[in-house]
């Protein structure tokens, strides 16, 4: 039996006289064969498809960009559903944001604000030379 963790295992469960006596059912704990794997090998690309699901709040933040650009470098057959877990699962955790706020979370998406075109749109008073400079930058 998997589990998320120790403490999703609970002792009163119609499963626990089965679990540890015998050679069919044993508990393992996913958070703890994770961590072991993190120790042996740190970089290896499918622990970052699990970060969404163990990190805490910190250290999401800070790790999703890379555990995305991991993930979106691998090249082996089936690599794209790891994709989708990883984000399926990131969502799953940020359920009050768009779909743009995780990709900017993962620094997909460059906010509109930090755009060279949206700078020049917003320096520029005149309605239609903004309308200008927006369908030029539209056509490219």
């Amino acid at each position: 039996m998997i589990f998320l963790d120790a403490g999703c295992d609970e002792p009163d469960s119609p499963w626990v006289g089965s679990l540890g006596t015998g050679p069919l059912l044993r508990p393992v704990y996913l958070d703890a064969v994770l961590a072991q794997a993190r120790e042996r090998e740190p970089d290896h690309p499918l622990l970052a498809v699990f970060l969404p699901l163990l990190a805490n709040d910190r250290e999401l933040a800070e790790q999703a960009p890379v555990a995305w650009r991991r993930l979106e470098n691998l090249t082996e057959s089936g690599s794209r559903v790891l994709l989708d877990v990883f984000l399926s699962w990131l969502m799953e955790r940020h359920k009050g944001r768009t779909f743009e706020e995780i990709m900017r979370m993962l620094q997909v998406l460059t906010p509109l604000e930090e755009t060279v075109a949206y700078r020049q749109l917003v320096g520029i008073g005149n309605r239609e030379e903004a309308r200008t400079i927006l369908r030029k930058q539209l056509g490219r």
